[in-house]
């Protein structure tokens, strides 16, 4: 069990909105996890849920990988007057040891 919390600014906003959630973290190691949390962002009316995720999918050099990952959070009580955004996030992350690349160029 963990918690978070933290503050969030968006590009086209001048202000920073505070988030605090709490939650389960079932991993098999730290690049192979998935988050269940349950919280708030302060700018949102309605109580949310995250779901978060990532998994290595291929391994390109020694110490060089590639992930796929889910980022999820969605409203539990939206009032039906103003519903809030939801927002799902699904990304691609190629973490690369520069040194090894860079070698592997020169060879």
């Amino acid at each position: 069990m963990f918690a978070e919390a933290g503050f969030r600014a968006i590009d086209n906003q001048s202000d920073v909105t505070g988030r605090y959630y709490g939650g389960f973290r079932f991993a098999y190691n730290p690049e192979w996890y998935f988050d269940l949390l349950i919280g708030r962002t302060e700018s949102l009316d309605s109580d949310r849920i995250e779901l978060r995720g990532q998994l290595p999918i291929a391994t390109t050099t020694k110490n060089s990988r590639i992930y796929l990952g889910l980022t999820a959070n969605v409203g539990i009580d939206e009032p039906e007057s103003s519903p809030e955004d939801d927002v799902i996030r699904i990304y691609a992350k190629w973490n690369v040891d520069l040194r090894g690349f860079f070698q592997n160029l020169a060879n």
